[in-house]
């Protein structure tokens, strides 16, 4: 099930490609940079991370500059982002 954590502001991403070892299947999906909207109390700068979004499950590839929610699956992984 999934659940949302706060919203990110998208500030980057770049679409990767890799063949997995263990099946030598093509994965697709984009490495998108995040950064929180608003900061933690006691930050002094911008908090940012990078999540993977499969291309075969992600149900949407955000634009920079677009404000988006997180969803995680039952594995505590980031599942997809939901635009606001």
């Amino acid at each position: 099930m999934s659940e949302f954590r706060g919203c990110y502001e998208v500030i980057g991403f770049r679409k990767v490609s890799y063949t997995r070892k263990a099946d030598n299947k093509l994965v697709q999906g984009y490495e998108v940079s995040l950064s929180l909207c608003e900061p933690m109390e006691g930050q002094e700068g911008t908090p940012a991370e990078s999540v993977w979004l499969s291309i075969e499950y992600a149900a949407y590839i955000p634009q920079l500059g677009q404000i988006v929610l997180k969803t995680y699956n039952r594995y505590g992984r980031v599942q997809d982002l939901i635009p606001v």
